[in-house]
């Protein structure tokens, strides 16, 4: 149900990496959001502006991959890596396996390399690909409305549906593995919050990091508000 997939999910660990992606993306460090290989069209084998991105273990495997540059190991932008990975041929096989996973793997075998249960795990977990949901029909209402109720039980702040609508929010689906077993994950949620759907974070779980509010005593002594002439309690009477 909606409680126990808010438990598993929406927790302290989830908005704190959501913190995190949002600030690398802000600060043009590499990250999925920024990471992301352009916008796909129709006659493209993909739907429409659907887009794909590179994983956590994406960003792992190229970094210790013995391809890597070493020399240049300290420069990690995002640019680099989509230029890595476009140059292994990565990108254009997770490509192929989605369009076409009998041609795809066949024309793997032809140039020696056959895609057995564990290499195909390694391709499909290095990217993963957001698909736009037309709220336009039943199915893409639903979830939208679907994914509002769930954020709603974890007290987190979102525009209405008909908001949404009205300003014509681009809400995106994920097929990760976290998205197909709780129907939410940090690249769906981070996508809600950079286009404004989610207004602001829950208050018993903000990942803001705290700036301390309590100023700074200007001299050593007593405070101001201390009980002058030494009295300090009723027993100090006559």
């Amino acid at each position: 149900n909606s409680l126990y997939r808010n438990k598993a999910v929406l927790n302290g660990g989830f908005f704190r990496q959501v913190y995190e992606v949002l600030e690398k993306f802000e600060n043009e460090e590499p990250c999925f959001m920024n990471v992301c290989f352009g916008f796909k069209r129709e006659n493209d084998g993909f739907p429409d502006k659907s887009g794909i991105l590179l994983s956590r273990k994406g960003f792992n495997d190229c970094v210790e991959s013995e391809e890597w540059d070493d020399e240049n190991e300290g420069e990690l932008t995002p640019r680099r890596f989509k230029s890595f990975l476009r140059a292994q041929g990565w990108l254009k096989t997770y490509e192929n396996l989605l369009i076409n996973p009998d041609e795809a793997a066949k024309k793997e075998k032809e140039n020696g390399n056959e895609l057995d249960f564990d290499l195909l795990q390694d391709y499909l977990t290095t990217f993963h690909c957001i698909i736009p949901v037309k709220y336009s029909d039943w199915e893409g209402a639903m979830a939208v409305r679907h994914w509002l109720e769930m954020l709603r039980l974890s007290r987190i702040p979102t525009m209405s549906f008909a908001e949404i609508q009205r300003q014509k929010k681009t809400l995106y689906s994920c097929n990760c593995s976290t998205y197909m077993h709780y129907m939410m994950c940090v690249h769906a949620f981070c996508t809600m919050k950079a286009c404004g759907a989610i207004t602001g974070w829950p208050k018993t779980m903000d990942p803001t990091p705290i700036v301390n509010l309590i100023p700074k005593r200007k001299a050593a002594g007593r405070p101001n508000s201390a009980i002058k002439k030494g009295k300090r309690h009723s027993l100090n009477r006559d």
